[in-house]
């Protein structure tokens, strides 16, 4: 989807020439230090590519809190990568 692309180019322009297998990795590491509820939500918004609608109702959540929780995760993410220096 060019939506979910556009939400994570920005974290992976920051990542430079990176494949995308070891981008993979990195978000993997990612997510194992973030709590379980936030792996899920990132998973199945940017791995399983659920419009933030249906992540909203499988969590019985408002799509617009959804929004800022993977915003604020995106955030995490690209502080995570500075931080690791990746």
């Amino acid at each position: 989807d060019a939506l979910i692309f556009g939400e994570l180019s920005e974290i992976a322009a920051e990542c430079g020439e990176m494949s995308e297998d070891t981008l993979t990795a990195v978000i993997a590491d990612f997510l194992k230090g973030v709590s379980d509820f936030e792996a899920e939500l990132f998973m199945q918004r940017y791995y399983f590519l659920l419009p933030t609608s249906d992540v909203a109702r499988l969590f019985g959540l408002r799509e617009n809190h959804v929004r800022s929780l993977l915003s604020r995760l995106r955030r995490k993410l690209r502080k995570w990568i500075k931080e690791k220096r990746i």
